[in-house]
């Protein structure tokens, strides 16, 4: 009886194993780049960016280390997803409050997320990969 227990565990964490490898060669593909910020929403407007926001992008390493540029000023951190990519969560070096960032669209190209703030202003970044 205990090797029938163990081989069903051993099968089901090697399913689930297989399972997350897939999971995480996929969130790599499709997150892991340099994504510039082309734009925002804020209140039903889409903005352009002005000048110390030119450069703004975020780096997202296959380490789970993440490179942002926010208003000229670079800031490192780490970052996570869950496993279908719904949101990503970024936690700076300066700071100890993650940031939770739904994503609402991605494609190879182009990804667009969801923010909303510590005053809930919610808006959405319109990003490029580099």
């Amino acid at each position: 009886m205990k090797i029938k227990l163990l081989l069903i565990a051993f099968f089901f964490g090697s399913f689930v194993y297989a399972q997350n490898g897939v999971a995480d060669a996929k969130v790599q593909n499709a997150l892991c780049k340099d994504w510039k910020i082309v734009g925002y929403e804020m209140f039903g407007t889409l903005n352009q960016l002005d000048g110390n926001e030119a450069n703004d992008h975020i780096l997202l390493n296959k380490d789970f280390t993440c490179t942002i540029v926010e208003h000229g000023v670079t800031t490192t951190g780490k970052w996570s997803t869950n496993g279908n990519m719904a949101y990503i969560a970024v936690l700076p070096s300066n700071s100890k409050s993650r940031r939770i960032y739904n994503v609402q669209n991605i494609s190879a190209t182009e990804l667009n997320l969801n923010y909303q703030d510590s005053v809930l202003i919610k808006r959405i970044y319109h990003l490029k990969a580099k």
